[in-house]
């Protein structure tokens, strides 16, 4: 009736050890019951010859009729009958009629018959009916089961090796569906140890999963009634076997039960067993593969470890396989109620791998979006590189309808990654300690983190990075550990200062830390993210500021040689740095590479100035010179007045009050000049110092601006109009200022007058036609002051409020 299938490794897997009496003539077996033989193994039991079906239908035709045969065994064959009283298809047990005489078999078939109609259980199987034929044979009938033994449905998942997760379907089986299948065999084993029977035959081809999701403990023929099972099975112990007489699988017995009959094999010894099912559900094979010559060597070799790193499924399956059976479950009830916690968990985590599986998609959806905003993005610049200010609408529609679409996209994106984290969120609900959720959520949260810092929304960066810290389970520990790695590689010898960047009262101070020497020896420090400046105590113009990052926390610092700087000039050392504002569409937040170069430690004065056009005079001539002279804008050359004035008596120029009554000072930057004077000045001091000197690109302008952290200022991110020269820094009327008054507006390379006093020229190589303005000025109010705006003019306008600093290259031994 159970369908069950011999395994062909070796005779024993499958079989069924028998008491050694049964291996006997049938008229021999009472005459050796309590005598101590050794125990035998019984491969086969010949079947005695069964009376055909049309005998049994002839015997049975009163209330039976016999269908077919489902199958045989040792004492008897099953029937497949129709009972005609209630007109429904049942298992019919017939024990054979070879055996009828043997009061020992008839008595072992009425224990089975009885101990599994006791056994009230919708894991058990109904009996319906139990008597005797008019030839003297006896049956029982009981309901008939469609469906297949748990050891085929383990088969079906393992057909085509092992499934790479639990949950994954081969022909409607999983694993996961098999430990619910197990679950369900625990309770009802449970109950018969309560009952106070054991069964002694457990193997998963004695289970049964019917067709409509039954789970049946199928023959309990061999079952052993426990002493306070025996006041519900009265006399079911009157046969007992032999002492020392082998009882079960050898795949599966427990090693007291294989060492034979005794007091010692109790519940317990059917803990054992379920622990070895429940081991090949979790791998597809056996806990013993020993043949019959190794068998009572090994029983009391420990069992393998279950492959998985669940810590509580691994302690149920070792309670139950422990070698000591007082340190198993005391029966299938203990086992039963650690399961059903656990798989009510697992449950819970399988629902709960579902929602993450749903978030993966939506985060994925994510990614995409992002991926098509990227490329959006580029067409936007592409479409505003072609545009002018006065470019016909048509044109500009092209670009707004791109920018409509980025920024649905970005919706959408918000949209798909809040549902990813709600998702997450309904996962932990469920299973609070799933590492794949809290990584899921982690890795959203570091996404977000950067995206933050990239907008340069602190507050929001600051509430991602927590969110990481509650979620992270180790993949990010050096992400929030704060902590940096820096290596220093100089082979000369120098003394170093290492300087730390801290905020104090809204402006960045340089704090020394640590003071070592290097010559030879790589030198690596571990220090806190953040802002950093090596400066040499030899020469402080010798100065490498350094930032570490959380995605950027490790740096090397590699110089063979360090440039000489002249007086009156700052060297910009390297390496990446940040440029650009998520504020300012055309000069965007980035990070690049820019190479060594020196810039002007102030911007060229009214006196630098003067000595340029003199020079002119004396070796091009006044008219040439007088093309250079800072002037008024007007609408021809012709009208616009020169602000400096020639003297034909001294053969110089002078500066004289301009039309609003100011005098210029000499120490003034120069102003009222126009981008090609800057670029004409650029090229005569070249000459003049026989260095190439040139006007600088907006970026490294930014660079020496900004060092290499993206502050938005000079001295940080606080802007304190008293720190620059910009309108309201004093009262009265605003006013340019000599180069050496407000040494607060100095960068971190020691670059002053950026934030204030003038803007400085800048020539971007990608535009010949226009010249770039950065920096802050005397009449800007400071709310508009910021290292990233740049505006650009034609290289004819004259500007009050733009100057001239020049920058030089370094050779690429020095970068």
């Amino acid at each position: 009736m159970s369908g069950s299938k011999r395994n062909s490794k070796h005779p024993l897997t499958q079989q069924t050890l028998l008491w050694d009496f049964l291996d006997n003539e049938v008229a021999d077996q009472q005459t050796r019951i309590g005598n101590d033989t050794p125990p035998t193994i019984i491969n086969n039991i010949s079947a005695s010859s069964s009376e055909s079906v049309q005998d049994l239908t002839e015997v049975l035709a009163e209330r039976y009729t016999v269908l077919g045969i489902l199958g045989k065994g040792g004492m008897g064959e099953v029937l497949r009958v129709l009972d005609t009283k209630f007109e429904r298809t049942l298992a019919m047990k017939i024990i054979h009629g070879s055996l009828i005489t043997s009061p020992l078999i008839l008595q072992l078939f009425i224990k089975e018959a009885k101990s599994t109609g006791l056994l009230q259980h919708p894991g058990t199987v109904p009996v319906h009916d139990f008597g005797t034929l008019p030839d003297g044979r006896l049956y029982f009938t009981m309901q008939e089961i469609q469906g297949i033994t748990l050891k085929e449905a383990i088969q079906t998942v393992y057909s085509c090796g092992h499934p790479s997760d639990w949950g994954r379907l081969i022909e409607d089986w999983s694993i996961h569906r098999l430990l619910g299948a197990f679950e369900r065999i625990c309770e009802t084993l449970a109950y018969a140890h309560d009952m106070g029977i054991m069964h002694r035959d457990i193997k998963p081809s004695n289970f049964m999963l019917g067709s409509h999701g039954e789970v049946l403990v199928m023959d309990w023929g061999i079952a052993k009634i426990l002493p306070h099972g025996e006041k519900h099975f009265p006399d079911a112990n009157a046969i007992r076997p032999n002492i020392g007489s082998v009882v079960g699988t050898p795949d599966y017995i427990a090693p007291e039960q294989a060492q034979g009959e005794s007091d010692d094999v109790t519940a317990r010894s059917d803990v054992f067993s379920l622990g070895c099912v429940l081991y090949e559900i979790l791998t597809g094979t056996t806990v013993r593969t020993n043949n019959s010559d190794s068998f009572q060597e090994t029983i009391f070799e420990p069992c393998p470890a279950l492959p998985t790193s669940d810590d509580t499924l691994q302690d149920i399956y070792r309670r139950c396989t422990a070698i000591d059976p007082l340190q198993r479950y005391p029966s299938a009830v203990e086992l039963h109620n650690d399961l059903s916690l656990w798989l009510d968990g697992e449950s819970k985590r399988q629902r709960a791998l579902e929602w993450v599986s749903q978030a993966k998609e939506h985060h994925h959806s994510v990614l995409s979006l992002y991926q098509e905003i990227e490329e959006i993005n580029r067409r936007i610049q592409k479409q505003k590189n072609t545009l002018r200010k006065w470019s016909p609408l048509a044109e500009k529609h092209l670009l707004w309808n791109l920018e409509d679409e980025r920024d649905e996209l970005h919706q959408e994106a918000d949209l798909s990654e809040m549902n990813s984290i709600e998702w997450l969120h309904s996962a932990l609900n469920h299973a609070p300690d799933l590492t794949l959720a809290h990584q899921a959520l982690t890795r959203i949260y570091h996404d977000q983190h950067q995206r933050a810092l990239l907008q340069q929304n602190h507050r929001q960066a600051h509430l991602t990075l927590e969110l990481m810290r509650l979620h992270d389970r180790g993949e990010f520990e050096s992400y929030l550990s704060g902590m940096g790695h820096v290596c220093i590689n100089i082979p000369f010898e120098t003394e170093w200062n290492l300087f730390q960047c801290r905020k104090e009262h809204r402006q960045d101070t340089l704090v020394q830390i640590d003071t070592f020497s290097t010559g030879g020896n790589r030198i690596e420090k571990e220090i806190e993210i953040g802002s950093y400046v090596l400066q040499s105590q030899q020469n402080p113009n010798h100065s490498i500021p350094f930032q570490l990052t959380r995605s950027q926390h490790t740096i090397e610092i590699t110089h063979q040689t360090l440039p000489t700087v002249q007086d009156g000039e700052c060297w910009i050392p390297s390496g990446p740095c940040w440029v650009g504002s998520i504020t300012e569409p055309d000069n965007p937040y980035r990070q690049i590479h820019i190479d060594g170069f020196f810039m002007m430690e102030h911007p060229i004065t009214n006196k630098e100035y003067l000595a340029f056009l003199h020079d002119l005079v004396q070796h091009q001539g006044l008219p040439k010179a007088m093309k250079h002279v800072p002037r008024t804008n007007a609408l021809s050359e012709t009208d616009a007045q020169p602000l400096y004035q020639w003297n034909p008596d001294s053969q110089t120029f002078s500066i004289e009050p301009d039309p609003q009554g100011d005098c210029w000072d000499l120490d003034w930057p120069v102003i009222m000049v126009s981008g090609n004077d800057a670029i004409a000045f650029a090229q005569w001091f070249s000459q003049k110092t026989n260095t190439q000197w040139r006007l600088p690109s907006p970026e490294e302008w930014e660079k020496s601006a900004r060092g290499v952290d993206g502050r938005s200022l000079p001295w940080g991110n606080h802007f304190e109009p008293t720190w620059a020269c910009v309108r309201g820094h004093k009262s009265g009327r605003a006013l340019p200022a000599t180069i050496h008054e407000h040494p607060t507006d100095c960068s971190i390379y020691g670059v002053f007058g950026l934030a204030g006093n003038v803007q400085d020229f800048c020539v971007d190589p990608n535009d010949g036609a226009h010249i770039c303005c950065k920096g802050g000025a005397w009449s800007h109010h400071p709310e508009f002051i910021y290292m990233a705006v740049e505006r650009r003019f034609s290289r004819n306008i004259r500007l009050e409020v733009a100057g001239i600093r020049l920058v030089r290259s370094l050779s690429k031994q020095n970068q």
